[in-house]
């Protein structure tokens, strides 16, 4: 027999089962592992939200003054749409955000504005972020995975290092600047 120095079957290529994570630290996986869970999540999309608002601020009812006005009225429009609107901000990270770090600060630019307009808190989003990823965990628990908990453990952490003080960024160094 010749040998001409071609190998025949040609060896397959070693296959690199590292999960890299991107520029937003998601891998494939748990992209795909947030994209499915939401997929399922937006068939009842309003009974979800309705549950979340209502077990949220029945555990956390004293930031529901933060819709009160002046008057001492409620904002009703504001306080029903607030649970709708956090998750239509999910959604959109979800769908747009999760390979994309620019996306995400375009999207979460005018959110940070409009909280820190209302006062709203690092804590308080850490509350209400940390409400939603235990709320999906907890009903979807069936179809849950280790990968999906890591994927909404970084979904979470991406949303309230949005609203995290920076150093300066206290209103005690302002007041302590003007003096």
């Amino acid at each position: 027999m010749i040998d001409s120095g071609i190998e025949y079957p040609k060896p397959l290529p070693t296959l690199n089962l590292e999960n890299v994570c991107n520029e937003m630290g998601f891998t494939p996986l748990e992209i795909v592992a947030l994209q499915n869970i939401w997929r399922l999540f937006k068939k009842r999309f309003k009974y979800h939200s309705m549950q979340i608002f209502l077990a949220f601020f029945n555990q956390n009812h004293k930031l529901i003054e933060r819709f009160r006005l002046p008057s001492g009225k409620f904002q009703l429009s504001h306080l029903c749409q607030h649970s709708e609107k956090m998750l239509l901000l999910h959604e959109n990270v979800i769908d747009k955000c999760l390979d994309n770090m620019a996306n995400f600060h375009g999207i979460m630019a005018e959110v940070t504005v409009r909280h820190r307009h209302y006062g709203v808190k690092y804590e308080d989003i850490n509350l209400k972020t940390e409400h939603v990823r235990r709320y999906i965990l907890d009903y979807f628990a069936n179809q849950s995975s280790p990968t999906l908990v890591s994927a909404l453990a970084k979904l979470s952490e991406h949303l309230n290092d949005r609203h995290r003080p920076k150093e300066g960024d206290s209103k005690s160094d302002e007041s302590e600047e003007d003096s």
